[in-house]
């Protein structure tokens, strides 16, 4: 378990409640509005999320359509935060590494990008990808807010990684996802959309 890992399951009691209070909410509200800008239409379709968290975006993605959502998370206590709907599978795994053995036509993974490698998590997106599967991203951009970001979790001794969406679409091009739509969401992230491109 590494310290994003600890902190997360020590904060996830709080962290489901902060999405809902000013000020999270007001940014949440902006930034879930970018996100569903790129993301396309979701027509019924099993969707694996990759860094779930307490499921706030586990909860955008069945109010927009989705059939079912594959919710992985390494932090167990984040995942108890997942409500009873049948339709969400808890997870516990790391982004980087689960294997569910099989594909999806739809992959999300929203805010995990900041604690771990991303070309990492885009490979094994890559291998839980159907053909001509799309991902959803939002990451924390390489900014004076996003300098925020990191100070805010530095403070509690977790490294935050930033992108540039330059840097984050060549890592995408690197593990065979094609950038379609970006836009830039919040104060702190980008949202965008990538299509799985044959190998």
């Amino acid at each position: 378990m590494n310290d994003a890992t600890e902190y997360f399951n020590r904060q996830a009691a709080a962290y489901a409640g902060a999405s809902n209070r000013f000020p999270w909410s007001w940014l949440r509200t902006r930034e879930r509005q970018s996100v569903l800008n790129v993301m396309g239409p979701l027509h019924r379709a099993d969707v694996l999320e990759l860094g779930c968290g307490a499921g706030y975006y586990t909860r955008v993605l069945l109010q927009e359509g989705a059939a079912g959502v594959w919710a992985v998370d390494r932090a167990e206590e984040m995942l108890r935060h997942l409500s009873g709907d049948p339709r969400i599978t808890p997870v516990q795994g790391d982004a980087a590494t689960v294997r569910l053995g099989r594909t999806f036509p739809v992959i999300a993974a929203f805010g995990v990008f900041e604690f771990v490698d991303a070309i990492d998590v885009l490979r094994n997106a890559a291998v839980h990808a159907d053909p001509g599967a799309w991902l959803v991203v939002l990451f924390s951009v390489q900014s004076v807010p996003g300098m925020l970001i990191r100070w805010f979790h530095a403070s509690h001794g977790v490294e935050a990684r930033l992108y540039s969406l330059r840097h984050f679409e060549h890592a995408a091009r690197t593990a065979g996802w094609q950038l379609e739509a970006s836009r830039r969401a919040g104060l702190f992230g980008m949202a965008a959309r990538f299509r799985r491109v044959p190998a």
